[in-house]
């Protein structure tokens, strides 16, 4: 098969598709390893500190990186207008035979209608993860959460977390 490099980030973002990054990471110019050569360097341009990448997916256990780190790298790609939108669009047709509905069902949830960006992971090191920014009433917010035991107790969380928001943001306009 072949598709473009819009089509594979699309995947990649939707789906969480790593053989969709894999095959960026392959088909870029040096092939992966000048690949991850750049990832890594544009962390440590970014000031993530304790990031590394050792493969493009995020799946090898030596991929390290911090809360902090997250939260910095979540707010540099929220900048970016396709990554908004690859990373909260609830589905994508590559083809008419193949389709990724996103991973993330926060993106579908009512409760979580102003996202900006959100994107989830998954590694028995790191646990289910999610890593979200977007706009609660008129304060934006950017959360990362790590190592939930399932994508139920992930969305739980996320979920208790925005209630809480919520809570907390109109007990102060009401002062």
């Amino acid at each position: 098969s072949t598709w473009t490099v819009e089509q594979l980030f699309a995947a990649m973002l939707i789906g969480s598709d790593n053989r969709a990054a894999h095959a960026l990471a392959r088909t870029s110019p040096g092939g992966t390893e000048v690949f991850i050569q750049k990832m890594n360097t544009k962390a440590k341009a970014m000031g993530l500190t304790h990031t590394t990448f050792v493969d493009a997916s995020g799946l090898n256990p030596q991929n390290m990186s911090t809360p902090r780190d997250i939260a910095l790298l979540t707010a540099y790609a929220a900048q970016s207008e396709p990554i908004r939108t690859y990373s909260t669009q609830t589905q994508y047709a590559l083809s008419t035979r193949l389709s990724f509905r996103n991973t993330n069902r926060l993106v579908r949830d009512r409760l979580w209608s102003q996202l900006w960006i959100s994107k989830t992971g998954f590694t028995n090191e790191a646990g289910r993860c999610v890593a979200m920014m977007g706009m609660w009433g008129t304060q934006p917010i950017l959360l990362v959460l790590l190592d939930s035991h399932s994508t139920k107790a992930r969305e739980n969380d996320a979920n208790t977390l925005q209630r809480w928001f919520a809570g907390l943001q109109s007990k102060v306009m009401i002062q």
